[in-house]
């Protein structure tokens, strides 16, 4: 009885160990998905522009798309890669075959 509820106690703290890492996954990537759709909205929004911009917005607007910040594209597929990895090998091989 006591092997069974030791068992127990440790298969609960794997898999609660691995849903905090899940966990901590999503949000990471969920908070460089936001940061990566803030820039291209601004982008999106520049591009948009009708009028000719000012010589000032014109810098700005330069500036923008000069000091792309590739940091945060890399942290998001690093992100992504770490999701990949916290799936089980079945969902890993699920997952690649829909999007062959």
């Amino acid at each position: 009885m006591i092997s069974y509820v030791a068992d127990k106690t440790t298969n609960e703290s794997f898999f609660l160990q691995k849903l905090s890492e899940i966990i901590r996954c999503w949000d990471r990537f969920s908070q460089c998905e936001r940061s990566v759709n803030e820039w291209l909205a601004q982008a999106e929004t520049y591009i948009r522009e009708r009028q000719p911009p000012s010589k000032v917005a014109l810098e700005t607007q330069k500036q923008f798309f000069q000091n792309l910040n590739e940091s945060s594209l890399k942290e998001m597929v690093t992100a992504g890669q770490d999701l990949v990895k916290s799936l089980s090998p079945q969902q890993q091989v699920m997952d690649y075959l829909e999007k062959s």
